[in-house]
């Protein structure tokens, strides 16, 4: 039995606490030198479940108490119904270097008005062209002569629809002349026109990617955007590797200067992007730092080689500069998000099917493959091959990969609620899967059991998060549900439902025991934990039940009185003997095969470069962050204990792992008032023999500990409830 040397400072013992509540808000800033009025701001917005409830609509109320006009495209609702994800246009008046707040809440349905119409924006001069020249032939194709066209034959498609603002979808081939149209190069079209039809928004996508469309083939060619006369982009010599698309978003007619802030707090409360710590405060150097565009076919900030070891900026929960946005909500770190999440488009991984222009799926191609055999690509049922064709030339590549993949598109889509994030988000949820020889996913079934613990986690936080926010009205949305059902179904039956499994909560799957002889590595499985955790927290029910088995490795490591928790953190741990014969039962029987040598567990500087922001114990927080919102049992305790470690790493810089539990404190833009609600008084001691804190209560109530930081330490439930996110002694 080890001995630990434990201290928990208790900062605040709270009787008395404002119940949380938070309202759904966002801010509106105009950073220009002039007043804006009556100016659109579009935005994607996500709702906490019941916020909206199924059949109400949304209001939005200015910070003065004056009803402002809105218009609501409803994306994703949640299982009860009540509304998930929204696209939000309205026009606002702000004065120069003012902001104003919005507050949103329930409201009746009621019709809008009519829509603006295709026939209202051709009735102007507005147009979009783009020109290429490949090998000494010039193809173009014009948005204004496509959505005519759509409009004739009455095939347009609209993503946003109102008075205010309507986006229409449209595409088509570049063309050199009537009879010919380039067999792989095509553009996309999204329309935007604004009340008035003064202001129409453009964005356009290049795109190198059909799926099955023989001889696919990188190309170089010189080309020319223009918004009416006006040239918006021209670059000679642009590189388009097969399989990649690159975007391009102008105005004709006077641009807006209004944008939006989310509310970090609200944001967090909703379970749709993890909660990261409000009390690191990103660096002014970091900030400073962040590219607000790239050039076309730029890999951006994310790594150009993403099977690269080691530690990157992009690899975590999010991002390193999606999370300076978060945690900052600073217009510089918004315009790089965005940024990075088209650049995401310069990856090999986009496969559109033409015959119903969306993302190829399993659903459709069971049997497709990248690096799988040719011959496995034989679907037994049709007798066709679903595999691809062969790259002819695609130029220098990007490269891209499953276990050091970020999160590129999923906020993007979430802020924005732009489509070409959206099928970038899918774009990268499908290709997970279809790297896989078709055998090993079970071919339809799309399972991810097959790769790097590493690359599991982060597939399936991306398939998550693409099942989570598809609308509900998308063709995909039906597959990836059952894709991310699949998946949770196997790790359950393989883990949680099956008693041969190890009991310690660590995942023994395909290349998990990469470390000579029978080792494993512990971060690896707090990326699967944490990403686990992440899909617990948007709601989905099979990983509620998978984190309470998967969970008891990250809590274990800390509480076990077996397990020196300054140990927690080593890179590797042989988690049975050499010939792989049996797996240690206990965690005490893990440490000491791993760590015979090591006396008393004294001091607080834990393995792994504690200091680094990236080091182990970063990639343990997020898993241990998630424990504690799922009230796993001792994992509050585990939480409290790896707080006294030190050093402590700094993140000001790199908060890509700071994730806590619960929902970090730090004032709402616009809190709903309520009444402060009484807690008991409890007592606590400490007992020496289990060397544990004991915290005693009266029957009937709840009992909460905080720290000063307004942080939730331990709730305690009254007889017959639960508080999540708290652990129950």
């Amino acid at each position: 039995m080890i001995k630990h040397a434990l201290s928990i400072a208790i900062l605040c013992l709270a009787s008395e606490r404002p119940a949380s509540a938070m309202a759904a808000a966002f801010q509106i800033d105009n950073a220009g030198t002039q007043a804006a009025q009556d100016q659109p701001v579009t935005l994607g917005f996500v709702f906490a479940p019941g916020e909206i409830p199924a059949g109400k609509s949304v209001s939005a109320t200015s910070q003065s108490g004056v009803a402002m006009q809105l218009q609501v495209d409803a994306k994703a609702t949640h299982p009860d119904g009540s509304l998930r994800h929204a696209v939000l246009t309205l026009l606002a008046s702000v004065p120069a270097g003012k902001s104003e707040v919005v507050t949103l809440s329930a409201a009746p349905a009621t019709s809008a008005g009519p829509a603006l119409s295709a026939a209202g924006l051709l009735a102007t001069g507005w147009d979009a062209t783009v020109r290429i020249t490949l090998d000494g032939k010039t193809y173009a194709a014009s948005a204004r002569s496509v959505l005519q066209a759509a409009a004739t034959a009455g095939t347009l498609k609209t993503w946003l629809s109102g008075p205010l603002a309507t986006e229409w979808l449209v595409s088509a081939p570049l063309v050199a002349d009537p009879s010919e149209s380039h067999p792989h190069l095509h553009v996309r079209f999204a329309i935007r026109a604004c009340a008035g039809y003064q202001r129409v928004r453009t964005d356009m996508t290049l795109e190198n990617g059909w799926a099955f469309e023989p001889n696919p083939s990188g190309f170089t060619y010189d080309v020319v955007v223009e918004s009416g006369s006006q040239i918006v982009y021209q670059k000679a010599g642009l590189q388009h590797t097969d399989h990649t698309r690159w975007r391009k978003v102008f105005w004709y007619g006077e641009a807006p200067v209004l944008d939006s802030r989310l509310d970090p707090d609200y944001l967090f409360s909703t379970g749709a992007v993890p909660r990261y710590d409000r009390d690191v405060k990103p660096s002014e150097t970091a900030l400073a730092g962040l590219a607000s565009a790239f050039e076309p076919m730029s890999p951006g900030d994310l790594s150009t080689y993403m099977p690269e070891t080691g530690a990157q900026d992009d690899i975590g929960p999010l991002p390193r500069f999606a999370a300076l946005y978060l945690l900052s909500m600073d217009p510089r770190a918004k315009a790089n998000v965005l940024a990075n999440g088209e650049a995401g488009g310069s990856f090999q991984i986009h496969y559109r099917d033409k015959a119903k222009d969306l993302p190829v799926t399993l659903d459709d191609y069971p049997y497709m493959t990248i690096l799988g055999n040719p011959g496995d690509t034989r679907n037994p049922a049709t007798g066709k091959n679903e595999g691809f064709p062969e790259v002819a030339n695609g130029l220098e590549k990007l490269t891209p990969d499953d276990a050091h993949q970020p999160s590129i598109a999923y906020l993007p889509y979430l802020i924005s609620g732009d489509r070409f994030y959206l099928e970038e988000l899918q774009s990268w949820a499908l290709w997970n899967m279809i790297i896989a020889n078709p055998a090993y996913r079970e071919t339809g079934k799309g399972l991810l059991n097959w790769a790097q613990v590493r690359g599991q986690a982060w597939s399936m936080r991306t398939l998550g998060d693409a099942a989570y926010i598809t609308p509900d009205d998308d063709p995909l949305k039906k597959g990836l549900l059952e894709k991310l059902q699949n998946n949770l179904t196997w790790y359950n039956q393989h883990s949680s439902g099956d008693d041969s499994v190890n009991q310690l909560g660590w995942l023994d799957v395909s290349h998990a025991r990469a470390y000579d002889p029978n080792g494993i590595a512990p971060w690896q499985d707090d990326f699967f934990t944490y990403s686990i955790g992440h899909l617990a927290d948007m709601g989905f029910a099979g990983a509620r039940d998978l984190l309470k088995w998967k969970a008891k490795f990250v809590v274990g490591r800390l509480m076990d009185p077996g397990f020196c928790w300054l140990h927690a953190t080593a890179y590797s741990l042989q988690v049975g003997p050499a010939d792989k014969s049996s797996e240690y039962a206990t965690f005490g029987a893990l440490y000491q095969a791993n760590f015979p040598a090591a006396s008393a567990c004294t001091g607080t500087s834990m393995d792994g470069y504690p200091e680094d922001a990236t080091g182990y114990g970063g990639d343990m927080q997020p898993a241990l962050a998630a424990a504690v919102n799922a009230g796993i049992p001792d994992a509050a305790e585990a939480w409290a204990r790896y707080q006294t470690r030190n050093p402590k790493q700094d993140y000001s810089a790199a908060p890509q792992f700071a994730v806590v539990p619960g929902r970090p404190g730090g004032a709402s833009l616009a809190p709903r008032a309520s009444a402060p609600r009484k807690l008991p008084q409890v007592r606590l001691r400490w007992l020496p023999a289990s060397e544990n804190l004991a915290i005693q209560k009266g029957d009937g109530e709840d009992a909460q500990l905080f720290d000063l930081a307004g942080r939730r330490l331990i709730a305690i439930p009254g007889p017959g409830r639960a508080l999540g996110g708290g652990a129950t002694p």
